[in-house]
């Protein structure tokens, strides 16, 4: 774990966290928009952003993601907010970094919005020799999304910077491909950047027959 890891950006040791479930998995190193419209969770966002702490969030393991109170998965990801904007009509947009992994410990409360004890969780490298197999695969598999993904988009991804990575990679990989959601948190709840590379293997060749495909149609459709 590098140094500035080794510690909870702006969340006391022990402190609850506020928990936001929702229909989306956030990763650690990436980011994620959400507009916040819920009295509830409008007021939880005023009070992060007033302290400076983060929050938690969680897929919704069941129940709505607006109203009533939705189940959260157990293992999360902590949220830092690092753009805000508050518009007319109320609702507040943001943008969030993930920070840390976490695993619920002990519910404080569910209403009006979840909070709860968490144990963060380290981010080990694991088997450096499956990692570096995996990483040499996904390079060439990565080459060829990449170039499907500007085939049909004409942006390019510039992903040769977090191959220098393992653990930056895996999170990477699990934000870019389009995936199902328990398929994402099965990436998030990997114990370590080798499982984690060595399931994206199989998930991106996936992708790029998924991709070919489209292709192959958009083409056909264009003559």
């Amino acid at each position: 774990m590098s140094k500035s890891e080794s510690k909870n950006p702006g969340q006391p040791k022990d402190e609850p966290v506020p928990l936001f479930p929702l229909n989306a998995v956030l990763f650690p190193r990436t980011t994620l928009p959400l507009r916040i419209f819920e009295a509830r969770y409008k007021a939880m966002i005023e009070a992060c952003l007033e302290n400076g702490t983060p929050f938690g969030i969680c897929l919704i393991q069941e129940g709505p993601e607006v109203g009533g109170v939705a189940l959260p998965h157990v293992l999360g990801t902590l949220a830092e907010i690092k753009k805000a904007d508050h518009k007319a009509n109320g609702d507040i947009h943001i943008t969030v970094e993930g920070r840390r992994r976490f695993r619920l410990v002990e519910e404080i409360r569910r209403s009006p919005v979840w909070l709860a004890r968490v144990e963060f969780l380290d981010e080990p490298l694991g088997d450096e020799e499956t990692a570096t197999e995996a990483r040499g695969e996904l390079r060439s598999a990565m080459s060829r999304y990449a170039n499907l993904y500007y085939l049909l988009t004409s942006k390019q991804l510039f992903f040769e910077k977090h191959f220098r990575d393992p653990v930056r990679l895996s999170y990477y990989l699990a934000d870019l491909m389009e995936l199902e959601n328990i398929d994402k948190q099965a990436l998030l709840e990997a114990p370590d950047a080798a499982t984690r590379l060595e399931l994206e293997r199989s998930l991106l060749v996936r992708q790029n027959r998924r991709l070919e495909q489209f292709w192959g149609e958009h083409k056909f459709s264009r003559n």
